[in-house]
This record gives structure tokens, C-alpha cells and sequence, in this order.
């Protein structure tokens, strides 16, 4: 484990965790304890059919999604419904590389799936408000790849769905995007820091 201070709550609160047990990943392996982090706006009315999800894409937070989406003349009304964010696995704030305990954590972290991130945000859902349907899932870039497998793994609960420029599927761009900056960070001076780094996330 690391401390780093980009990922706080100076940085990107206010948040929120929650641990959802064990998750068992789709590719073998265990995350213990996953900690999903997540920040929510406007109020649950009593029927509880004003929720909007929003998963965060790579590297974004719930503070980013605030800062763009949510809002008094913004697309997402706190007014008008109950909004979550959920900061993906690996995102930094939630379950990551860096804030796992060894020998698990940093380079040794597992393979997530973006159909894990979905099972893991459905649990938290489902357990900590008790939802049964979502008014709206809504994500870009990767967070646009988890909604579109909201719509499929839980077509009964999810009654609109809105992907932001992102694909069902990777196509091979970004690997050849990550493969180029992998070769970049081999011709880079060493950092004391292990920077192991797995590009096999994608959708099922």
C-alpha cells in the first residue's frame, strides 16, 4: 500500500465507502472486503424510482462527474432525483492497485472485468438503498461500458440507459493507445514505485 494524496477526500470529497464483502471476480481470484466509494445528491422519494446511477469512466471520480454533470441547470437534477456516484474499482477511490493491503495490492492486484464493476455496483445498490429499479444509468468513456452492461445484465431494473462516448466492446484502438504509452514508460527514468500495469479490462 501507498498513500497518495491526490485520492482523498481534500481532493475529491465529500465521499463515502462502502464494503460490499468479498467480491468473486470473473476471472478467478477474490477482492476481500471491496470498497465501492461514492458520493450522492438530492433525496430517495418514498417510491424510490428516482435514482440515477452514474459509474465513473478510468481514472474519473465522483468529484469530476459533480463538477460536469450534477446541478441546478445541468443535465442531472438533484432536485428532481436521487443521484449516485460510484467511483469505479481500480478508480483510485474505491478498491484500487494502491490502497490494497500486500501481497494483493499494487502490481499483484487482480484482473477486474467491467461485468464485476456492474455486480459489485448492484449489490451496493440493491443493499444500501434497497433499490429496485434505476430512473437512469449514465456513464462515459469506460463508465459509458458499464452502462450498456447495466442494460444487459439488468434489463428489468434499468429503465433508461445513456452511454457517453463509449463502446459495447474495446475495439483495438485503446490497447494500441496503452501499448504505445507502455513502451513510452520503458524509456522513461525508474520510479522507486511499482508501476505494473494490466491492460485486460474490458467488457464481457
Amino acid at each position: 500500500m501507498i498513500d497518495n494524496s491526490y485520492y482523498t477526500q481534500d481532493v475529491h470529497g465529500p465521499y463515502e465507502l462502502y464494503d460490499i464483502g468479498n467480491l468473486e471476480l470473473e476471472e478467478g481470484g477474490t477482492i476481500r472486503g471491496c470498497n465501492l466509494a461514492y458520493a450522492t445528491f438530492g433525496k430517495l422519494n418514498a417510491a424510490k424510482d428516482n435514482a440515477i446511477l452514474i459509474p465513473t469512466w478510468y481514472s474519473g471520480t465522483n468529484k469530476i462527474m459533480e463538477q460536469v454533470y450534477i446541478g441546478q441547470g445541468h443535465a442531472l437534477d438533484p432536485d428532481k432525483y436521487f443521484i449516485v456516484v460510484v467511483n469505479q474499482i481500480g478508480s483510485g477511490l474505491s478498491t484500487s492497485p494502491h490502497n490494497t493491503p500486500a501481497p494483493a495490492g499494487m502490481g499483484n492486484f487482480p484482473h477486474v472485468r467491467i461485468g464485476d464493476d456492474v455486480r459489485a455496483q448492484y449489490k451496493f445498490v440493491t443493499e444500501r438503498f434497497d433499490l429496485k429499479s434505476l430512473a437512469l444509468v449514465a456513464g462515459g468513456s469506460m463508465g459509458a461500458q458499464q452502462t450498456y452492461e447495466w442494460a444487459v445484465r439488468y434489463p428489468d431494473m434499468v429503465k433508461r440507459a445513456a452511454p457517453i462516448a463509449g463502446t459495447a466492446r474495446n475495439t483495438g484502438i485503446p490497447f494500441m493507445i496503452l501499448f504505445s504509452r507502455k513502451r513510452w514508460s520503458r524509456r522513461s527514468p525508474p520510479t522507486p514505485v511499482s508501476t505494473r500495469v494490466s491492460t485486460h479490462r474490458r467488457t464481457t
